[in-house]
């Protein structure tokens, strides 16, 4: 049996799986210098197709267990904003979490329940131990 991609929601955010319908909205924001300086995978300028390549490549990565990927939308307007990528790599036994946001969203996704309204600041790298079982269990 075949998993089921999950859904995440938050108060303002949504996480769900990527469809081909996000395609044209991946293209325009990756195609921003500016997204792809963050993410070293993007490549700048952005091909044409590659965000329809880089999505049908997300279910045989889930059904491996080797990747999961989320659109990230407001749950407010259902407009997407960006992504986000969990990675399980072999040769190191960790996981490995990646995302990126649209510049027009840069800003507006601060944390207002924290002091000060800004998320705390991480430093260095973070990695998840590797599941042994489904990425779920």
């Amino acid at each position: 049996m075949k998993e089921t991609h999950p859904m995440l929601r938050t108060e303002r955010l949504t996480l769900r799986a990527f469809t081909l319908d996000d395609a044209p909205d991946v293209q325009r924001l990756c195609g921003d210098k500016e997204v792809a300086r963050t993410m070293r995978p993007i490549p700048h300028p952005y091909p044409e197709g590659e965000a329809e390549r880089w999505i049908s490549t997300h279910r045989a990565q889930f059904e491996a267990g080797e990747a999961v990927h989320f659109a990230v939308e407001l749950r407010s307007t259902g407009e997407f904003i960006g992504g986000v990528t969990l990675a399980f790599t072999r040769s190191d036994d960790r996981g490995h979490l990646a995302y990126w946001i649209g510049v027009p969203y840069w800003g507006r996704l601060r944390n207002r329940g924290l002091p000060g309204g800004r998320p705390p600041r991480l430093r260095g790298p973070r990695t998840l131990p590797r599941s042994r079982g489904s990425l779920w269990e």
